[in-house]
């Protein structure tokens, strides 16, 4: 399991359940290789070697990442507060061209926002890890705004933190929206001021949809 940084380590009381009830196999991988596929295509990437994508639903990813490297194997685990400090902190080495100490304070509370952020699906192989929000088709798909964050802005975030931790490639999509979703922040928005935290200032954050392929209706 060395290639996989972030699969297998959510410990909520839902992937707990999914793990005791379900053992990973080799015969899982077909199940995500349609959007695997298609996140290639839409993005381009033929440069990445698809060897044995694992994938799970519903977990927290960047939170617990943290939480394991705060706690390693003590036997008294710590959580909140701490788990959060650690991925702040780091914060100033991973984009030092654009975020301190200071900056990082500011923006405490979205930035918590966006560790608290559940992913709909996490795939993960040795050379990348994708972020896939899923939704049912619907007339008007509505996308959460917590802490004045939106939902796939604080997605992204989240991605581009564990892109530099784990030295991975880093995708985020969709399922199921029907559209690309693009979003132009406020300059003084939480959602701008998080982005150029991780040096990206781009005007318009795109984010490609893959259409209905796993069938959510």
């Amino acid at each position: 399991m060395d290639d996989y940084k972030l699969f297998g380590h959510d410990r909520t009381e839902l992937s707990k359940v999914r793990r005791a009830l379900h053992q990973w196999s080799k015969a899982d991988v077909p199940a995500i290789m349609p959007v695997v596929d298609a996140i290639q295509q839409k993005y381009n990437l033929s440069d990445i070697s698809v060897v044995e994508p694992h994938w799970e639903t519903n977990v927290f990813p960047l939170y617990y990442w943290a939480y394991e490297a705060v706690n390693g194997n003590a036997e008294k685990k710590a959580g909140g507060k701490r788990v959060y400090d650690h991925v702040l902190n780091l914060l100033p080495t991973l984009f030092p061209l654009t975020c301190d100490a200071l900056s990082v304070e500011g923006l405490r509370l979205p930035l918590i926002h966006v560790m608290d952020g559940e992913i709909d699906i996490l795939v993960e192989d040795s050379q990348y890890f994708f972020f896939v929000e899923a939704k049912i088709p619907s007339p008007k798909v509505k996308f959460q705004h917590t802490g004045k964050v939106h939902q796939l802005v604080g997605q992204y975030v989240q991605g581009k933190i564990l892109e530099k931790i784990v030295k991975k490639r880093f995708v985020l999509a969709t399922i199921g929206v029907g559209y690309d979703t693009k979003i132009s922040p406020d300059p003084e928005s939480s959602d701008q001021k998080l982005l150029h935290l991780i040096n990206d200032d781009r005007p318009q954050l795109v984010i490609h949809d893959l259409g209905n392929i796993l069938d959510l209706n």
